[in-house]
């Protein structure tokens, strides 16, 4: 599947690809995210499990799902994928952070995203 990468992010608020300065300090080696697919790019079924680090297991927090394919970037919240354009980021999920399963797609044709990048992963809460 060298057209599609999965990819781990972990974010601070409002700062996507950049560690949040509450996060200085602690352990985020066992943050996971694990993708799992199966069919082919033109009929492709995709998920990830995002587990945070132990250190923000239980804390006030958000994970997302975005994808990037040439100059756009859409985030996956529950009612399905949409497209940013500037502001806070559409969250999957936030409260309590814990181990999660996300659908991504379902028997989606993604033959013609040639590069699609998708990421997945989550952000603390302030403290």
């Amino acid at each position: 599947m060298s057209a599609l990468r999965l990819a781990a992010f972990v974010v601070g608020i409002g700062m996507l690809g950049a560690a949040f300065p509450a996060q200085a300090g602690r352990d985020l080696s066992d943050f996971q995210v694990q993708g799992d697919y199966t069919g082919s790019p033109s009929s492709l079924t995709l998920s990830t499990t995002v587990v945070p680090a132990l250190a923000d297991k239980g804390a006030a927090g958000s994970v997302w799902v975005a994808a990037g394919y040439a100059n756009s970037i859409l985030f996956l919240p529950p009612g399905g994928w949409l497209p940013w354009i500037n502001g806070p980021f559409s969250a999957y999920s936030s409260g309590s952070l814990g181990q999660l399963s996300i659908p991504i797609v379902a028997s989606a044709d993604v033959s013609a995203l040639e590069c699609l990048e998708v990421l997945a992963g989550y952000g603390r809460d302030a403290t």
